[in-house]
């Protein structure tokens, strides 16, 4: 992908989850960068997105491959433009 085409990043902040156990739901609200320069502090509060156990656990397991993608030496890194 172009400069562009690029996709819009928002870079998360910090996060807050709430378990609903009653409904078996977990909720996921993140704060995030939405402007270039706005400080952390002034971040701003994404939506509240509901998962399901098997979501989050399926979540989980996406991110912790990514990492390890990222960690393994012979992965190829690719820059930020190229997303």
């Amino acid at each position: 992908m172009g400069q562009q085409d690029s996709a819009s990043l928002f870079p998360v902040v910090t996060f807050t989850t709430t378990a609903i156990p009653e409904n078996g739901l977990i909720v996921f609200s993140p704060a995030y960068l939405s402007d270039p320069g706005q400080q952390p502090e002034d971040a701003t509060t994404g939506p509240q997105y509901v998962l399901t156990a098997d979501q989050a656990v399926a979540l989980i397991l996406e991110l912790h491959r990514a990492i390890d993608q990222m960690e393994n030496s012979a992965y190829l890194k690719r820059s930020l433009q190229d997303l």
